[in-house]
């Protein structure tokens, strides 16, 4: 409805089946409403009414003053522009997979370590440029819990990110962690 006037909009026929999930999306692209069946556009209709409260509460699941809506909702999103046919393609082609993105947490690059030249007491350990947001933790027994931190991700100089340490009698195991 709209406004409260009791016009509706973009009202594309519909009768579900039990038992079965459907993919509803409503889109809004300026003053043009589209449904969204499956995939397939339904209805569209156009209204120019600003929402008149943008801040106020989201009911999801019940028309205003005609009650609720019985079933099941899942992964219920809101999008500050209208999504694409193609957009709307890619979430029902994920299935039961479902559109939860994963973020897969970056791949630590190769650490490399050397004497420092300039100096043979202490250890270069260097990584490439590339490789944002790493810092260097050592520790000096294999069966130690925990790690010792010796750099928090650290800037890159002359396209290496490095950092140096001093050469001490114990052995130490090095190795980038990204926080």
């Amino acid at each position: 409805m709209s406004g409260g006037s009791g016009l509706w909009l973009a009202r594309t026929p519909f009768t579900p089946e039990t038992n079965r999930w459907y993919h509803l999306a409503v889109t809004r692209q300026g003053t043009v409403f589209t449904t969204w069946i499956d995939g397939v556009p339904g209805t569209t209709s156009t209204d120019s009414t600003v929402i008149p409260n943008s801040v106020a509460p989201l009911t999801i699941g019940q028309a205003e003053g005609l009650g609720y809506f019985n079933g099941q909702l899942d992964e219920v999103s809101l999008y500050n522009r209208a999504l694409s046919a193609a957009e709307i393609q890619s979430i029902i082609n994920a299935g039961a997979a479902g559109k939860c993105l994963t973020v897969a947490p970056p791949t630590a690059p190769v650490l490399q370590i050397a004497q420092q030249p300039e100096d043979p007491g202490e250890v270069f350990l260097f990584w490439p440029g590339d490789a944002t947001g790493f810092g260097v933790e050592s520790k000096t027994n294999i069966l130690q819990a925990g790690w010792d931190t010796l750099s928090t991700p650290v800037a890159r100089t002359n396209g290496l990110f490095y950092i140096t340490d001093p050469i001490t009698t114990a052995q130490k195991i090095y190795r980038l962690n990204h926080p």
